[in-house]
């Protein structure tokens, strides 16, 4: 790498290695100053002189040396001094971090050291590493901010629903005060105007009375005429006049005093007294329900209500005839395949089964049936929901007095206790799975049965401008008896599930995944199911239960593993097939007041009142640890 005679390295410009004939190599200036010295050219290192017109350019490089001594200059100039022995410090000690020349070794006696280039290799791996780690990191960041962004545009909707049910139950308020403060009015001024009838009949009644004074002034002024004429009064005509003036005139005179008293009296009138309690009534709340006691209910035979307790896991089992319903003038019987449904507070709607047209609601905590307006149709195998404004659309089905398959459909409204008709299906058909989105706002059908053939079509319904209409895809392969439901996942992501069903080879074990109206396969059931819209979702686990033996499971959504629970073959023997399904629970509201809020006294107190709301901020939740 370097030249023998000037210990320099060779370079590509003017300490160009060059092999002597000798086979010895210098660099090319070393071997100029020689031949300018001398009238021929010596090899300083074996003496062999060499032919006088030998020309130094035209010797053939050393090119090993100087690819050596390229990158020896390369690696020198990353090379740091050593300030104590001024040579290049060629070595890195790992246990003192730091770099050392030759002559440094010694005091680091016992250290482990590498070569300076190995130590920049292991510090820039290092620096790697770390690289690598941050970017994790920023990874890691990046996801989680866009759930907390997600969780916003969750809490946003949140709020802005909580927000509107507060408007709508103060404007509620304010209407029903509207209506008492109107009601309060009027009551008053009937009684004013009763006050001023009163008085406007003594006006009259006085007026009459007046006239009458009047009159007998004038009986009294003619009998003093008669009087001042005669000197003798020869009968008792006269006398009988007076006499009759005279007691007119003492009873007048006594009535006249009782109305003066009236008059004079304060009058009665009525005052209102606003206590400060009215305004008490009136309080600035948060309402918070929790469910409690869910329950899975099954409707079937005999009026046998089959519960399954989501909190304990276990089953029970009791008789619709042993709930009261003695101050009502109807006995409840369920139907087979009927059709139920959960309602907003807790109870569960039944409605149709076997010939039936008729609907009832029921509380299983409270143990009361109540009979509600009949459908329009006698329905089985049909499907009822409930809207997101709390009325009730029940759909298709099997009318068995008629004979004939279904395409009506209606809805009942609790306020009025009456069902409407509205748009048809474009299908008649039964056992069809079907859902509420989870906005609430339309309805689709999946597959089911026109009496002929099984149905692989999708019809959707949107409440608000009454429309039915057939979407462009359809099930993978035609399905009756399956079941649909609707869920919401953490990142607030909408979905649709359709599981079991019974196809023509066999019951169908696939849970299909329906979002932006795509169909793709979610999980698969170890068995195939007929479950007939029997499927609940609690939490994040879907509960399919019957349709196959006795088998029960649920499977969780997050990360799809099935889970078997216990089986209600000790209560009742049956696949569950003609019965009914639907979620109970019991509601427990607490009214939390509002503080009012003042600046000085509450600035310092902000984190108290931040802790204290922030955990009531997940309204009409269930909590899974109650």
């Amino acid at each position: 790498m370097e030249c023998p005679m000037c210990a320099e390295l060779y370079d590509e410009i003017i300490k160009i290695p060059r092999n002597l004939p000798c086979g010895h190599t210098f660099c090319e200036y070393c071997l100029k100053q020689i031949l300018s010295l001398k009238s021929y050219l010596e090899c300083p290192n074996c003496r062999r002189k060499f032919e006088r017109n030998l020309q130094i350019d035209q010797l053939s490089k050393n090119y090993i040396a100087l690819d050596l001594a390229i990158k020896q200059s390369q690696l020198q100039k990353k090379l740091h001094m050593c300030d104590k022995h001024f040579e290049f410090c060629l070595f890195f000690c790992e246990d003192c971090q730091l770099n050392m020349c030759m002559q440094c070794i010694a005091s680091h006696s016992g250290h482990k050291f590498v070569k300076q280039q190995h130590s920049v290799y292991l510090l820039r791996e290092r620096l790697d590493k770390a690289n690598q780690k941050l970017n994790e990191f920023i990874s890691i960041f990046e996801k989680e901010n866009d759930i907390h962004l997600k969780n916003i545009d969750y809490y946003n909707q949140i709020q802005d629903t909580q927000v509107k049910k507060i408007e709508d139950h103060f404007q509620q308020i304010i209407n029903e005060l509207k209506m008492q403060k109107d009601l309060v009015i009027h009551e008053y001024k009937q009684n004013f105007d009763l006050f001023k009838t009163q008085v406007e009949f003594d006006i009259q009644l006085q007026a009459s009375l007046q006239e009458y004074a009047q009159q007998q002034i004038q009986k009294v002024n003619e009998l003093d005429l008669k009087l001042k004429d005669t000197k003798v009064v020869k009968n008792d005509l006269i006398v009988n006049q007076i006499e009759k003036i005279e007691e007119d005139l003492v009873k007048f005179v006594k009535e006249q005093n009782s109305k003066q008293q009236k008059v004079t009296q304060k009058l009665n009138i009525p005052e209102l007294i606003f206590n400060s309690q009215i305004y008490e009534n009136i309080k600035s709340t948060v309402l918070i329900q929790k469910i409690n006691n869910p329950r899975i209910c099954f409707f079937g035979n005999n009026n046998t209500v089959l519960q399954y307790d989501l909190k304990k896991n276990n089953w029970q089992i009791h008789y619709l005839n042993q709930i009261n319903n003695a101050q009502q003038n109807y006995s409840f019987i369920c139907q087979s395949f009927s059709a139920s449904t959960t309602l907003q507070n807790g109870n569960i709607l039944i409605c149709g089964g076997g010939k039936s047209n008729e609907v009832y609601q029921i509380s299983v905590h409270k143990r009361e049936v109540k009979k509600l307006n009949s459908m329009h149709y006698a329905r089985k195998e049909h499907s009822v929901l409930r809207l997101a404004d709390n009325k009730i659309l029940v759909m298709g089905g099997y009318n068995a007095i008629e004979c004939k398959m279904l395409n009506n459909c209606e809805i009942y409204d609790f306020n009025s206790d009456i069902w409407t008709k509205v748009s048809k299906m474009h299908f008649q058909k039964c056992a069809f799975a079907s859902c509420v989105n989870p906005q609430g706002d339309c309805v689709y059908t999946f597959g089911g049965f026109d009496g002929i053939k099984r149905l692989s079509i999708i019809e959707k319904y949107n409440n608000q401008n009454d429309l039915w209409e057939i979407l462009p895809i359809q099930l993978e392969k035609p399905l009756s008896n399956a079941a649909a439901v609707s869920w919401k996942n953490a990142n607030n992501e909408d979905f649709i599930f359709i599981l079991g069903g019974g196809y023509d080879e066999c019951f169908s074990s696939d849970v299909f995944s329906f979002k932006n109206d795509q169909i793709s396969l979610f999980s698969k059931m170890d068995n195939g199911k007929d479950l007939r819209n029997k499927c609940i979702i609690f939490g994040n686990n879907l509960y399919t239960i019957g349709g196959n033996y006795h088998i029960c499971e649920y499977l969780n959504l997050e990360n799809k593993q099935w889970h078997q629970i216990e089986s209600y073959q000790k209560q009742i023997l049956d696949n569950l097939d003609c019965w009914s399904c639907a979620i109970s629970f019991s509601l427990q509201e607490i009214n939390i007041e509002l503080d009012e809020f003042h600046e000085e006294e509450d600035m310092e107190n902000m984190d108290n009142h931040y802790e204290k709301y922030k955990e009531l901020y997940k309204m009409y939740v269930y909590d899974e640890n109650q």
